[in-house]
């Protein structure tokens, strides 16, 4: 098998001539000649290894029209009109050819998704294999008129497609991406004593909670010598860590709908959290101060491990 290293290095000299051919393979596959070689990576050279997630093959397999595949490139990529297309070759034949890519949906953030289809394929020396053993590569031609050869997966070798994978390769998710973001959890404690709760609590995402000032208003208003003099604080207590993080949710009086502002709390969930207590305290000068803490059994919400 070519390593990918020695296949890039045999058509990386034929920078103009891919170019040209490529762009004119819209409508199917170009024959790509080989020439002399070029180093990656060295500046002013018309080709060079991607190892920044540019492009990246998701997964490639045997579909209705044969085989077909998707790749991602990154949103700088697509931003700057970098085109993408797949170089490979099969069985015995020597070729290496270019397949176009279109878009398509499914990328993560960051990412457009791109499918392709190759059907320049030989036919299979053994009779028992539908095909024979595929190498591949997918690259980027930028706006300068170089090339982006994908190497974020390997570094030293081409992706192959043969009986032992069964002709499929999936990397969705396994590689460029990061870890799902956190997911943020939102409690809103209504007037009339509800609650309503939206997303997740989840290991190192957020908390947000809007609390509603009129479940405690008997402190509203309360000042000393003309300077406000009450506000309402909210308790986040998570379990098995045991931090106990306040903060001031009273916000200030709006004058134009008569009434007192609520202010958003925001916290972050704790990696080790597996779940959280809330309550609430209205108090100030001249005023009782009111618990809100469901009789004493605080709001008690599970926390779920980050889904990786």
């Amino acid at each position: 098998m070519l390593s990918r290293f020695s296949l890039v290095l045999s058509v990386a000299g034929a920078g103009a001539a891919l170019g040209v051919a490529a762009c004119g393979s819209a409508g199917g596959d170009a024959a790509v000649g080989q020439s002399a070689a070029a180093q990656l990576g060295s500046p002013a050279i018309p080709n060079a290894a991607d190892t920044s997630c540019n492009i990246d093959l998701r997964d490639v397999g045997i579909g209705s029209s044969g085989v077909a595949g998707d790749l991602d490139i990154s949103s700088e990529a697509l931003l700057e009109g970098d085109q993408p297309y797949v170089l490979y070759q099969s069985g015995s034949d020597p070729t290496w050819y270019s397949a176009s890519a279109i878009p398509a949906t499914g990328a993560g953030t960051g990412f457009q998704r791109y499918e392709f289809t190759l059907t320049q394929i030989a036919p299979s020396p053994d009779a028992g294999n539908a095909y024979p053993t595929i190498q591949l590569i997918p690259y980027l031609i930028t706006t300068a008129g170089t090339h982006l050869f994908d190497h974020n997966v390997y570094a030293d070798q081409n992706y192959v497609l043969d009986a032992a994978n069964e002709w499929s390769i999936h990397y969705n998710g396994d590689y460029c991406y990061e870890p799902p973001p956190p997911g943020t959890a939102t409690v809103v404690f209504n007037t009339g004593w509800t609650q309503t709760t939206y997303g997740s609590f989840v290991q190192g995402g957020k908390l947000d909670v809007s609390y509603a000032l009129a479940r405690m208003p008997g402190c509203e208003g309360e000042t000393t010598d003309g300077v406000e003099a009450w506000a309402t604080t909210a308790y986040a207590y998570f379990l098995p860590g045991g931090e106990t993080l306040p903060g001031v949710v009273s916000g200030p009086f709006d004058a134009t709908a008569g009434t007192w502002t609520s202010l958003l709390f925001e916290r972050d969930i704790p990696s080790d959290a597996t779940s959280v207590q809330l309550w609430f305290e209205t108090s100030g000068e001249g005023c009782q101060t009111s618990w809100d803490s469901d009789f004493g059994q605080n709001y008690r919400y599970s926390v779920v491990p980050a889904s990786l």
